[in-house]
């Protein structure tokens, strides 16, 4: 499984991991980093 982390700041100046789910879904099948690249590619590319 591979996971998506976003940096984020809170309105309190607080950085925050949040994991991002929306293009390779939780939990996915993704079992290498160029498999999950790909599916992030075809996401972000719509």
């Amino acid at each position: 499984m591979t996971v998506l982390l976003r940096l984020q700041k809170d309105a309190s100046g607080k950085i925050r991991l949040v994991q991002d789910d929306r293009c390779l879904g939780n939990p996915n099948k993704h079992k290498d980093i160029p498999s999950a690249r790909k599916a992030l590619s075809r996401c972000e590319g719509r």
